[in-house]
């Protein structure tokens, strides 16, 4: 789904599109199209999303989650990758202390399409 499809079905059931919480999780999709997922898409990245944007955005990050992948997995360790680069992204996220990691020049335009 691209970006404006999440945003249309948040503003549709929650009266906000939350471009934001779009954005973050599929920050890293222009760098890595096929495996971004790893870093977000899941029950930590969900966690990281309530501290950082608040718990009202959490329900919007599931309907993405959800709308992405069918379901929402436990952890980044549903997804597999041999790409050394994305797997110290998510090391780095997934630690007990997380850093939460931000790609911005991954989006030249502003938008995503994952």
């Amino acid at each position: 789904m691209d970006r404006e499809h999440h945003a249309r079905t948040c503003e549709g059931a929650l009266g906000h599109p939350y471009h934001e919480v779009h954005d973050f999780l599929d920050q890293y999709s222009k760098r890595f199209p096929r495996e971004h997922r790893k870093a977000y898409h899941h029950r930590q990245g969900l966690r990281l999303i309530a501290d950082r944007f608040g718990l009202e955005a959490v329900e919007a990050a599931e309907m993405h989650i959800f709308e992405d992948v069918g379901f929402i997995p436990d952890d980044h360790t549903h997804f597999s990758t041999d790409n050394e680069e994305l797997i110290g992204i998510v090391e780095g996220i997934c630690s007990p202390n997380p850093r939460v990691q931000t790609d911005a020049a991954s989006r030249s335009d502003g938008r995503d399409d994952g």
